[in-house]
């Protein structure tokens, strides 16, 4: 069967499973070079689960700065993870039970 020209190759395949655990869904829209969408599609249909438990130090900073801004939802929806995981991961960065 002939690939179409949307078809995924099997490189952007193989970079989707390796990255999308510990990587966040927007930014490997540059990496891979597929929508947003797309990404979280293409993730979906091969059973990809986000890793809830890694935090880059950079979001760890970013969460402590913005969470007096935001709801646990819109943090959640900004950092790819629950907002369960949001919730715990502020708590733990700042010493709050």
């Amino acid at each position: 069967m002939k690939k179409k020209p949307n078809d995924w190759t099997d490189e952007q395949i193989a970079s989707l499973r390796r990255l999308y655990p510990t990587t966040r869904t927007a930014d490997l829209v540059p990496l891979i070079g597929r929508s947003l969408d797309g990404i979280k599609r293409k993730a979906s249909v091969l059973g990809l689960k986000k890793d809830n438990y890694f935090w880059s130090r950079a979001d760890e900073k970013k969460l402590v700065k913005i969470w007096p801004t935001l709801p646990a939802s819109k943090l959640a929806e900004l950092f790819g993870k629950t907002e369960s995981a949001v919730t715990t991961k502020y708590r733990e960065l700042t010493g709050l039970r």
